[in-house]
């Protein structure tokens, strides 16, 4: 088996650049390590981690202090297998749509399990209905927002595969440098944006928060009651959050008609590489 050095280089080849990838991939490459010999699939990760996230909110969902911390830990591995199937893959070179898909789906997934699950283990913790209103938010703002960032790009990609046949056969190059995912967009604004991006989006921060909370919950006196809740506020805070983003990003799209204004900057890249390769050819 080759050395943890050689398999950062082997694996770790795409977003170098990005903090939150290598915050997790400074310790992703060792479960890597341990997988490897064991013939698993990068797809069979992708989806044993699905399960992973889901079964972390269902340990939060019981209640008791140990079971949170069960299901923290099980968060945290669900976030370093988040780069673990990405390293697999590039080892294996088994990288595939479906492979991206259940990567993507795990955070459409695992959120909804975290946060659903801290609303119920609180309303079994102290006896309240009322714990369910910041949980349904909580559960309903984070698909929202996910669902908004990720469908205006899908609909630039159907906008692209509907055009095909209007180009003679030309096949639009999605991966322009003119397409840029409304995540990276909002992401890139500044340093500021992505540290905000990072603490309410991004998974290692999401844990890093959840970590906190769950740490401050453990020392906070149960008889100062519900509304104070390292837990209960943290149900607040990212439902609020996340429905001011959500409400943001669809002004940013209607607006700025970026589904459009995409589309249109990929064709014209597309038509101009094709156009210059005709000419080459021609030549």
């Amino acid at each position: 088996m080759e050395s943890i050095r050689e398999l950062r280089r082997r694996c770790q080849t795409v977003h170098s650049e990005d903090f939150s990838a290598r915050l997790v991939r400074s310790v992703s490459i060792y479960f890597t390590r341990a997988l490897l010999p064991t013939g698993i699939s990068a797809n069979a990760v992708s989806f044993c981690n699905v399960a992973i996230g889901v079964a972390a909110g269902g340990l939060f969902a019981v209640g008791y202090e140990s079971w949170t911390l069960a299901g923290l830990l099980l968060f945290t591995l669900n976030t370093i297998l988040d780069g673990c199937d990405g390293e697999v893959a590039r080892y294996r070179q088994q990288s595939s749509l479906t492979g991206l898909f259940a990567d993507r789906v795990n955070s459409f997934f695992a959120y909804p399990a975290l946060f659903g699950g801290i609303a119920l283990g609180l309303q079994r913790e102290f006896s309240s209905d009322w714990i369910l209103l910041p949980g349904v938010l909580a559960v309903w703002s984070t698909c929202a927002l996910r669902l908004t960032r990720s469908t205006v790009d899908t609909t630039v990609i159907d906008g692209l595969t509907a055009s095909k046949a209007k180009q003679e056969g030309r096949e639009p190059r999605i991966a322009s440098p003119d397409y840029t995912a409304l995540a990276d967009v909002v992401r890139n604004k500044s340093k500021i944006w992505y540290a905000i991006d990072f603490v309410l989006v991004r998974q290692p921060g999401v844990n890093l928060v959840v970590g906190g909370v769950v740490a401050a919950s453990m020392v906070t006196p149960t008889a100062c009651g519900l509304v104070c809740s390292p837990l209960y506020l943290l149900l607040w805070g990212y439902g609020a959050a996340y429905t001011l983003m959500t409400l943001a990003g669809l002004l940013l799209i209607v607006r700025g008609r970026r589904a459009e204004a995409t589309l249109d900057a990929v064709k014209a890249r597309t038509l101009a590489i094709t156009d210059s390769q005709d000419a080459s050819g021609s030549t």
